[in-house]
C-alpha cells in the first residue's frame, strides 16, 4: 500500500513541479523530498524482523 502512495505522490509532485517556476517550485520540491524521505524512512521501520528464537 505504501509504495502505491509513495509513486502516487511521485506523480503528483512531478506534475505540481512542472506547473510552478522560481521559489514556489523550490518548495515544492523540497516538500517532496521531505514527503518521500519520510515515507520511505517509516517503510523501513516496518519491514524489521525481530529475532526469533
Amino acid at each position: 500500500m505504501k509504495k502505491w502512495f509513495i509513486l502516487l505522490s511521485c506523480g503528483a509532485f512531478v506534475v505540481a513541479s512542472m506547473f510552478t517556476t522560481g521559489m514556489v517550485r523550490a518548495l515544492v520540491d523540497l516538500i517532496a523530498f521531505a514527503a518521500i524521505f519520510g515515507l520511505v524512512w517509516s517503510m523501513q521501520d516496518s519491514t524489521e524482523v525481530n529475532d526469533i528464537k
